[in-house]
């Protein structure tokens, strides 16, 4: 397995690891279960740790398929920058999460998990375009760019 293999592997855990997390956060906030939110607070850590693989194999990656496909380097440069922005983000979810899960130990404040939703929501759609970027490193048919079909064939 190379680099490349192994981005590809590793880079959907972080959007669907984060999508997990929002839901079993919002489930424990609506059945007002501590159990549940700690829980969700210790997955958002745990996915926020996760994102750092996908996102350091990516220049290996990128190594490999620029000896493929030479022409993909501009595709590979927006899905980078989109991937550096949702690396800090996904960080700093996770970091919060930490400090929400360590105060709450001590003392409930709700208002805090509930600032943890919106964040992993920003988290959730950063990722999402950057996943979708990196699909259009490979995926012709799904760049917005491209002609898919030929209109004299109508």
């Amino acid at each position: 397995m190379n680099l490349a293999h192994f981005h590809l592997i590793v880079n959907h855990i972080p959007l669907y690891g984060f999508i997990f997390s929002f839901l079993l956060l919002f489930s424990g906030l609506i059945s007002n279960n501590r159990s549940i939110i700690n829980l969700s607070l210790i997955v958002f850590i745990i996915v926020g740790l996760l994102t750092l693989p996908a996102f350091f194999s990516g220049e290996g990656a990128e190594e490999i398929l620029l000896k493929v496909e030479p022409d993909a380097k501009s595709f590979i440069h927006y899905h980078e920058e989109s991937a550096q922005i949702s690396l800090w983000l996904s960080v700093a979810l996770g970091f919060s999460s930490l400090i929400v899960f360590l105060i709450n130990l001590k003392k409930d404040f709700k208002f805090l998990y509930y600032l943890i939703l919106l964040l992993s929501i920003l988290v959730i759609a950063s990722l999402a375009n950057t996943n979708n970027l990196g699909g259009k490193i490979r995926h012709s048919e799904i760049r917005e760019t491209e002609i898919l079909y030929n209109h004299e064939d109508d």
